[in-house]
C-alpha cells in the first residue's frame, strides 16, 4: 500500500478512536459506523487486488470520513449541518441531505472506475451500471433506517432515522443521492 493511502487509513483510524470519546449515543454511533467498519477493510482487500487509483480511493475515504464525523454527533446534530441549514434558510440540519448527495457525487467515479476494469467495450455500461448500483444502495440505505426500530430503542431509532419531523425524509434523501450521480456523470 503506497505511503499516501496508509495516511489516508491512518487518518480514519485516529477520527474513529475521536468519535469513540463520548459520542452523542452509542447505540446511534455503532449503527452509523456499521457502513463504515464493513468498507474500510473491504476498501483496503480491494486496493490490494485492483490497485485502486488516487481518486477513486481518496473518495471513498472522504465520505467515510464524513461518516464517522456523523457517527459521533447523530446525523442531525452534526455542527456543519446547522451552517448549511442556515445557507439553505431552514431550521433543518442539513448535514444527512449533503451526505445523501455525496454518496451519489463522491462514490459514482469508484463504482466507474471499477466497471470499466471488469466491463470492456461497452461505454454506455460504464455509466448505468454504477448509477443503478448507488439508486439501489440509497433505497436499501433507507429500507435498512426504516427497520432498525426493530433492533433498537425508540431514542436510538430516533437518532438513526434523522428525518427531523420530515415525513418524505427518505424520498428527499434518495432524490439527493440521484443529484449527486447526475453531478458525477456531468463532471
Amino acid at each position: 500500500m503506497p505511503k499516501y493511502q496508509k495516511v489516508i487509513i491512518s487518518i480514519l483510524a485516529l477520527a474513529t478512536l475521536w468519535s469513540l470519546v463520548k459520542p452523542y449515543s452509542y447505540g446511534n454511533w455503532i449503527l452509523e459506523m456499521l457502513p463504515v467498519l464493513l468498507a474500510v477493510p473491504t476498501l483496503i482487500i480491494f486496493n490490494k487486488r485492483h490497485k485502486l487509483s488516487v481518486v477513486t480511493f481518496t473518495s471513498v475515504c472522504i465520505f467515510l470520513l464524513l461518516g464517522i464525523i456523523e457517527a459521533h454527533y447523530s446525523v442531525a446534530r452534526v455542527p456543519f449541518g446547522f451552517t448549511l441549514g442556515d445557507w439553505f434558510s431552514t431550521s433543518r440540519n442539513m448535514f444527512d441531505r449533503l451526505m445523501h448527495f455525496l454518496f451519489g457525487a463522491l462514490l459514482f467515479y469508484p463504482l466507474y472506475e471499477l466497471t470499466k476494469d471488469f466491463i470492456v467495450g461497452r461505454k454506455f455500461f460504464h455509466y448505468f451500471i454504477p448509477s443503478t448500483i448507488l439508486l439501489a444502495l440509497s433505497a436499501i440505505y433507507e429500507i435498512a433506517e426504516w427497520g432498525s426500530h426493530t433492533i433498537t430503542t425508540a431514542g436510538v431509532s430516533k437518532l438513526f432515522l434523522g428525518t427531523q419531523g420530515d415525513r418524505w425524509d427518505s424520498q428527499k434523501d434518495m432524490a439527493m443521492a440521484t443529484l449527486g450521480i447526475v453531478l458525477a456523470l456531468l463532471l
